[in-house]
């Protein structure tokens, strides 16, 4: 089982740590995201075999991946239950986009802006009082989502 788990979230652990902000150490990184959830867990390996990366654009991710036969059963569960809650975030995210009246606001306002979550959301935020009555209603949604997923801040 240790293996199985292990081995997935070598994989994920790249994505995941593209979500923790670079700009901020480890040790500030907020514990109510996911990718906090991911450092708290994972401290113990980070601070053994990750104490010179910096983190931001999956170099922690690449890290903890060249290590992952040294990985705790918690920090390794950690960012495989991580990489699960993210997916189900990007799933209802993506279904935010594309099954609401959000898509052709979207369309509208955020022309030329980069297919990212967090800048297509403020994007809209920006726009709020324009967006259609559908957009709106489902804006605290995408919100609490992101913020959940550490895409934005909380």
């Amino acid at each position: 089982m240790k293996k199985s788990v292990v081995a997935f979230a070598a994989v994920v652990a790249g994505s995941l740590a593209m979500l923790i902000p670079s700009q901020a150490p480890v040790s500030a990184q907020g514990k109510g995201n996911i990718p906090g959830m991911v450092l708290q867990r994972c401290d113990k390996e980070i601070k053994q075999f990750c104490k010179e990366v910096k983190p931001g654009q999956g170099r922690l991710g690449a890290c903890l991946y060249s290590h992952s036969n040294k990985l705790s059963f918690d920090c390794a569960y950690s960012m495989y239950d991580g990489a699960e809650q993210l997916l189900d975030i990007r799933t209802a995210l993506d279904r935010l986009a594309s099954d609401t009246s959000c898509k052709s606001d979207i369309a509208q306002y955020c022309i030329g802006v980069a297919p990212v979550p967090d800048l297509i959301f403020l994007c809209l935020k920006k726009n709020f009082a324009t967006l259609t009555d559908g957009c709106r209603k489902v804006m605290p949604e995408a919100e609490t989502m992101l913020k959940r997923a550490g895409v934005l801040p909380n």
